[in-house]
């Protein structure tokens, strides 16, 4: 087996004592082409050039990086709570995978009502070296505060860039999940995303 890049993705439901109530582990393998397109684009070197667009989350082609200073940040997860633009996001949609995804296909928004989640800091884990793969991890939860079941069949990574002519929204993941996770009332759903090179 040579080196390769990929993912995983793993998923927890607790309930308002933090008892786990279930636990998935989805083979990763639905990097959409903005991920590759943006990975290239980080690695071109030259700031007045821009060669090439990715798609963001309004169905847009935008230039990137598009640099509004060389201070802000061009590929942030780390969203803040109650950000539901970006960093990890929960859906209800079931449209089948497409390279060309630029969103969720159902949004779950943040709240504290029926059909949304409150949704929490996305965290990224440390650096580590485990089972022949360098690897970190992207960690959100979100809890359902609402009074009915919420029923998440879709899940992806959305990242940020604070760019010249706009901030820049453009999904990099998107996972369809083959059963729905239920998310009860007062229930707590947490998604890891590892992505790792293997040597």
């Amino acid at each position: 087996m040579g080196v390769e890049i990929g993912y995983k993705l793993e998923i927890e439901v607790k309930d308002k004592d933090g008892k786990i109530v279930e636990k998935r582990k989805v083979k990763g393998n639905s990097f959409v082409k903005n991920f590759i397109t943006a990975l290239y684009g980080l690695m071109w070197g030259n700031a007045n050039d821009y060669p090439v667009n990715v798609v963001d989350t309004d169905g847009n082609e935008r230039r990137y990086p598009y640099l509004y200073s060389n201070v802000d940040p061009i590929f942030e997860v780390t969203a803040d709570e109650e950000m539901d633009l970006y960093g990890i996001l929960y859906g209800t949609g079931t449209k089948a995978f497409d390279v060309n995804d630029y969103k969720l296909d159902a949004l779950i928004p943040h709240g504290d009502g029926d059909n949304q989640l409150h949704y929490y800091s996305t965290d990224l884990l440390a650096v580590e070296v485990k089972d022949n793969r360098v690897q970190y991890g992207i960690q959100r939860p979100a809890t359902n505060n609402g009074s009915i079941v919420i029923n998440v069949t879709e899940i992806g990574l959305v990242a940020f860039d604070h760019a010249r002519d706009g901030d820049l929204f453009f999904l990099i993941i998107r996972d369809v999940l083959d059963q729905a996770i239920t998310v009860n009332p007062n229930q707590t759903i947490t998604a890891t995303y590892t992505i790792y090179t293997t040597f």
